[in-house]
C-alpha cells in the first residue's frame, strides 16, 4: 500500500526526469521514483554477492565453494544499486522538514515538504491526498502517519480500509 514520511532539507525538490535521463520522451518532466535506503540496499547487495560463489554445505553445515559453472551475481540479481535511483543521504541536522511519499512504486512524493507533522497532515487532509488508491483519509490518520506510524491496508468482510498503526497498536490492540 505504502505511504511513508521522509525527512528532507527545507529546500528539497524531488527530481524530475530530464532529456538526458528519461527512459522515453513522454517521461521528460515527470517525477522520478526514488527508493529510500541506499546504504541498506548496497549492504544487502554486497552481502548477497559475497555469498554468491558459495553453497550451503548440508552434510557438514556452513558454506562451501560452489563447484560448477554459475553466472555472476550481477547477471542474476542485476547491477549493484546506483545512488541516482535513491533519495540523497543528507546529514541528519539538514533534514528539518517532512514529506509524504507513496511507496507502492519505488517512491514518489504526494506532498510538498513541511516543517511540522501537523502542517503536513493538514495539507494532506485539505488536498484529499490518496491514503490508498482512490481513498482519502482524515486529519488524525495523516497526523499519526506523519508522526511515524506505518500505513496498512486491511480487507475485512469485503471492505478495504486504511490504517495508520504504531508498535503500540500491535502490543496493545484495542
Amino acid at each position: 500500500m505504502g505511504r511513508e514520511v521522509r525527512r528532507v532539507p527545507a529546500n528539497w525538490e524531488h527530481p524530475r526526469y530530464t532529456i538526458e535521463d528519461a527512459p522515453d520522451e513522454p517521461w521528460i518532466g515527470t517525477i522520478r521514483c526514488l527508493l529510500a535506503d541506499y546504504p541498506g540496499a548496497v549492504a544487502r547487495w554486497d552481502e548477497r554477492a559475497e555469498k554468491w560463489p558459495l553453497v550451503e554445505d548440508l552434510r557438514n553445515g556452513g558454506w562451501k565453494p560452489y563447484e560448477g559453472e554459475k553466472k555472476s551475481f550481477a547477471d542474476y540479481a542485476g547491477p549493484r544499486p546506483d545512488p541516482k535511483n535513491f533519495m540523497p543521504v543528507w546529514p541528519a541536522n539538514e533534514c528539518t522538514h517532512l514529506m509524504m511519499y507513496e511507496t507502492t512504486t519505488e517512491g514518489s512524493p504526494i506532498s510538498p515538504s513541511f516543517a511540522t507533522p501537523e502542517k503536513l497532515a493538514r495539507w494532506l487532509t485539505d488536498n484529499e491526498a490518496s491514503a490508498f488508491g482512490d481513498r482519502t483519509a482524515d486529519y488524525e490518520f495523516w497526523l499519526r502517519l506523519a508522526g511515524g506510524a506505518t500505513s496498512v491496508a486491511v480487507i475485512a468482510n469485503g471492505t478495504l480500509t486504511s490504517h495508520a498503526i504504531t508498535t503500540a497498536d500491535i502490543d496493545d490492540p484495542k
